[in-house]
């Protein structure tokens, strides 16, 4: 519990500290999307290892949003590893 409350000061600390707050922010949007992504597709891991349902039902569930990650899948430009 107290190396939570040391990470949330941090980021307080970050926030007050920031003249454009939108930086930090963005940082922290980046920093949990590449945690969401590693998690469900795991570096060299195949497509089919992936865990894409998790990855829709978790973005959906922290940011609110709805993407088409299947229907991004399906293009040329995926490679294993996401």
């Amino acid at each position: 519990m107290n190396e939570q409350r040391k990470v949330i000061y941090e980021q307080r600390r970050d926030v007050m500290d920031s003249a454009a707050v939108t930086d930090v922010v963005t940082d922290m949007r980046r920093e949990t999307v590449n945690v969401l992504v590693a998690a469900a597709c795991p570096p060299n891991s195949y497509p089919e290892q992936w865990g894409v349902d998790t990855l829709k039902a978790e973005v959906a569930r922290i940011f609110g949003l709805e993407l088409p990650i299947h229907d991004w899948l399906q293009e040329q430009a995926v490679e294993p590893g996401c």
